[in-house]
């Protein structure tokens, strides 16, 4: 059986991960599209870091509540009209398979956006343009939003 450890991230780290991010990205997106929900967070807070007014959800699950994989479900996806520069932004390039799943929608409609992680897993299939920092396969982990039981 293998063991996981567990990694448990705070704002502050998501805070760095977001202002890190920003400043790898070198051309500035007309549009953030976020994959939700774990995207949906840190594709905010990249908007007001890099003055992007225009954002879109792209919600599509991977996960089942316990934390397994499961197939993609699409709740949305994102409008994207005439954008030239997209940037697309989840929290986490896990396996890869969401992140697969949302660029093979784009290369259906022709689109070619870039693709942005605050973090991406060693053993991950999907390698985004952007990403801060990589963590073992092993690890799972839990960013602040996860769990809002103190709320």
């Amino acid at each position: 059986m293998i063991m996981h450890s567990f990694i448990k991230l705070t704002w502050a780290d998501i805070n760095k991960a977001v202002s890190d991010l920003s400043r790898r990205i070198v051309d500035k997106p007309e549009i953030i599209v976020t994959v939700g929900r774990g995207g949906n967070i840190p594709g905010t807070m990249l908007s007001y870091v890099l003055n992007v007014k225009t954002v879109n959800c792209f919600s599509v699950q991977s996960y089942n509540d316990d934390r397994t994989a499961s197939h993609i479900i699409v709740n949305q996806a994102p409008y994207i009209k005439s954008y030239k520069n997209i940037l697309v932004i989840d929290d986490l390039a896990d396996k890869g398979t969401t992140l697969s799943y949302v660029k093979s929608y784009f290369d259906a409609k022709e689109v070619s956006p870039t693709y942005g992680t605050l973090y991406i897993k060693s053993n991950t299939t999907f390698t985004p343009d952007y990403y801060t920092k990589t963590f073992d396969a092993n690890e799972w982990i839990e960013f602040p939003w996860d769990d809002l039981s103190s709320f």
